[in-house]
């Protein structure tokens, strides 16, 4: 336990449940440690978090809500999107000036939200893109988007990167090209790294993880099922929804929860001989913490999820699948000659420490 209590405000983008779950490690810790978290977010984000940790004190900062077409989200889309973008990120900081003095913070970890960065406390990014990914044909403006997510990065006092300094989950998404002193790679981040296991007396063959935002979200659920109705396996789906009450009815074989607890969750990835789901960064760092493989599916038009699938799949860790075209028969032959990344992290203790 530390000398003193330190006022850290945890703050995960509002993007999905990945950066959320991710931050539950981080959050363990620094509890253990001694220090007063309090968790600022909205809506999903907000759900998960106070159902891991109950007694936690949440303070409610909106976000831009970044939305998808049922073709998935072009560079045009986020042309038109990126004004918000800026606008929330510049509401966001003026916000964090008020909870500093409101709550007498002394640190602010910011998983992706670029504008909770003060002069006055320290602050401290999470990324995983270091390097942002365009398009092919929007390559050119590549070095525009680094420039600018480096200038927002280097307004923190430092940043940390989810991975090993080898890269193994991120490739070169978080591969430092220049010397920073502020980068800090701290190791893999998942909820299921040291978590509790909660037995189970229902086995399934095949566990289906949702994530992301709607219509995406919706699309691969309905195109999941339909395949899996015809392969004759016991299923279980789990739909990403914690903040839905009314659960889905179960369909042949195929049942759904809408979210599940994190120690029922890493069960049910030990053992199910099958997983599926999208290609997101926290999902590829939660499968390294568990040692699966499993069929992953980037959200059509996101270029992180993208390269991460095509990444993973010529490591052999994963089998990808696009979803425009998902052939779950023959997914399902193919990952099991897979060979599953298996990451533990010993140095996210050693940086919490230095807080």
């Amino acid at each position: 336990m530390k000398e003193k209590q330190h006022v850290i405000l945890v703050c995960p983008l509002n993007w999905g449940l990945g950066h959320a779950a991710r931050c539950i490690p981080l959050i363990r810790l620094l509890i253990q440690q001694g220090d007063k978290v309090i968790v600022a977010g909205e809506g999903s984000v907000l759900d998960l978090l106070k159902e891991e940790f109950p007694s936690l004190q949440v303070v409610v900062m909106k976000g831009v809500e970044i939305k998808y077409s049922a073709k998935g989200f072009s560079f045009i889309s986020m042309l038109f999107f990126f004004p918000s973008l800026v606008v929330s990120v510049f509401k966001e900081h003026r916000l964090l000036k008020r909870l500093i003095k409101e709550y007498k913070i002394d640190v602010v970890i910011s998983d992706n939200r670029y504008g909770l960065w003060s002069s006055k406390v320290k602050s401290i990014f999470i990324t995983h893109q270091l390097n942002i990914m365009l398009p092919a044909k929007w390559k050119f403006a590549e070095k525009l988007v680094h420039a600018m997510n480096h200038y927002f990065i280097n307004k923190f006092d430092e940043c940390w990167i989810p991975d090993e300094s080898s890269c193994p989950v991120s490739g070169e998404l978080a591969l430092a090209l220049t010397k920073n002193s502020k980068l800090k790679y701290i190791g893999i981040l998942s909820r299921f790294i040291d978590g509790d296991i909660e037995q189970l007396t229902t086995n399934y063959e095949v566990l289906v993880i949702l994530s992301g935002p709607e219509p995406q979200r919706t699309i691969l659920e309905n195109t999941l099922c339909n395949q899996l109705l015809t392969l004759n396996k016991r299923v279980l789906l789990v739909r990403g929804k914690p903040q839905e009450k009314e659960e889905r009815p179960a369909i042949g074989v195929l049942s759904f929860v809408n979210h599940l607890p994190s120690g029922i969750l890493k069960s049910l990835l030990l053992q199910s001989k099958f997983i599926i789901c999208r290609s997101g960064y926290s999902s590829l760092m939660d499968l390294a913490a568990v040692g699966r493989c499993a069929v992953i599916i980037p959200t059509p038009g996101q270029t992180e999820q993208e390269y991460l699938a095509h990444f993973h799949q010529l490591k052999g860790n994963h089998i990808k699948q696009l979803q425009q075209h998902i052939n779950l028969e023959e997914a399902f032959k193919v990952v099991q000659n897979c060979h599953a990344l298996t990451l533990t992290n010993t140095t996210l203790k050693t940086i919490v420490n230095t807080i």
